[in-house]
């Protein structure tokens, strides 16, 4: 499957935060650390 963006609406951000919305707010989760030992990822769910 080729690498494709998830919109930051789909990464959980409201219009009000879009423009604030920064990579490392994902190091409240996930450490730096691991991000380089582990890699990182985002998955699209939906429902059938």
């Amino acid at each position: 499957m080729p690498d494709k963006e998830l919109s930051l609406l789909e990464c959980g951000y409201t219009e009000a935060d879009i423009e604030t919305a920064s990579p490392d707010d994902m190091n409240v989760y996930y450490s730096k650390d691991n991000q380089q030992k582990y890699g990182v990822v985002g998955i699209r769910i939906a429902l059938l």
